[in-house]
């Protein structure tokens, strides 16, 4: 059996210039951090994607958040300030009285 020879990678000015544009777009982020909601520790699980909007257009951004497992939306609406959120509980959006439910899994 022959040996195979390393492959040498070569990458162009052109290409290291682009990398490095691309890594100076990349922002910092702060630590990942527990938050309250109705004064009990949120968990989002760990397939969610949360979201933040101004739901009920008071000026405040509120927390949704998609269930993986049932694909219902929660809602957590912030009572504080968009600097100092206070968020209430989690509730679940209805639509025509059934919770509205996404594709899931």
């Amino acid at each position: 059996m022959r040996a195979r020879k390393p492959t040498l990678l070569l990458l162009s000015l052109a290409a290291i210039a682009a990398a490095a544009r691309l890594a100076a777009q990349i922002p910092d982020l702060e630590p990942a951090r527990t938050i309250a909601a109705g004064g009990t520790i949120l968990n989002v699980g760990s397939h969610s994607t949360p979201a933040v909007a101004d739901w009920n257009s008071d000026g405040k951004q509120d927390l949704l958040v998609g269930q993986f497992t049932w694909g219902q939306i929660n809602l957590c609406l912030n009572s504080g300030t968009n600097a100092a959120p206070v968020l209430g509980a989690r509730q679940l959006l209805y639509c025509a009285g059934a919770p509205i439910q996404l594709p899931y899994g």
